[in-house]
């Protein structure tokens, strides 16, 4: 099936050496490993889009601070330094953040 989609008449010809069961179960194997491949594509595609739309709604402080933490792997501590937020405040908002991430994303797949 795959073999003739791509290569046409000619995939008909190719004869692997074994039976057609054997031939027909490689063919679904195949089939399904494509068919899953694009189902775990299209599920990052959404989450990514929820993640984006989610990040929009948080207030600037804790999107500031998820950006510089999660996206730009910076440590609390540079968090502190670039922001001139205080460490107590960087880890809240983050934490916070978090959680209006988690829950805006939940309320979105329901």
């Amino acid at each position: 099936m795959i073999l003739t989609r791509r290569l046409g008449d000619l995939g008909k010809k190719i004869h692997s050496g074994r039976s057609r069961n054997d031939q027909v179960l490689v063919d679904l194997k195949l089939f399904t490993r494509h068919a899953i491949r694009e189902t775990v594509e299209n599920t990052k595609e959404i989450q990514l889009t929820h993640m984006e739309d989610c990040m929009k709604g948080l207030n600037a402080e804790q999107k500031l601070c998820i950006e510089l933490f999660f996206l730009h792997e910076k440590s609390y501590q540079e968090v502190t330094e670039t922001t001139n937020f205080t460490m107590n405040n960087v880890k809240s908002y983050i934490q916070n953040g978090k959680r209006n991430l988690k829950n805006c994303i939940e309320s979105r797949v329901k």
